[in-house]
């Protein structure tokens, strides 16, 4: 009788024990010296991915004739650049044009922020107005 009441008493002290606070414990004590080696090795390629592995541009190998100091002067070439080169590598450009000393870019819904990404890897904000097509 006596050995089961400490028996009882033992199971409700590991209880205890294992409310959060020694959670960390108990988890490098099951997983022992070698699996806490790959936990961090496997840690360390996750965040190595999460930080380094970038998607690829939707207008890979494409290079801007000129850079972005001449389209702040030459708005208007940047407007037929993208409709001759660029457009036709990107789908949902619905139109591009030349307003207001900006280039205006209308994007489908679905695709604007990779049209705008994709735009923005190559050229400067500053030079473009970015719009949602509103047609759909």
């Amino acid at each position: 009788m006596d050995n089961e009441v400490r028996e009882e008493a033992g199971k409700q002290e590991e209880v205890k024990r294992t409310d959060g606070r020694d959670t960390g414990k108990l988890f490098v004590g099951k997983i022992g010296l070698l699996g806490c080696v790959m936990f961090m090795i496997m840690l360390v390629g996750f965040l190595l991915v999460c930080f380094f592995a970038g998607s690829k541009s939707p207008i890979e190998g494409y290079e801007p004739p000129c850079d972005s100091e001449y389209y702040i002067e030459n708005t208007e070439e940047l407007a037929m650049e993208i409709n001759e080169n660029i457009a036709p590598q990107l789908d949902g450009i619905v139109e591009c044009y030349y307003e207001d000393d900006k280039v205006v870019v209308v994007a489908e819904e679905a695709e604007y922020f990779t049209i705008r990404s994709a735009l923005l890897d190559h050229f400067e904000e500053e030079l473009f107005d970015f719009r949602k097509d509103t047609d759909e």
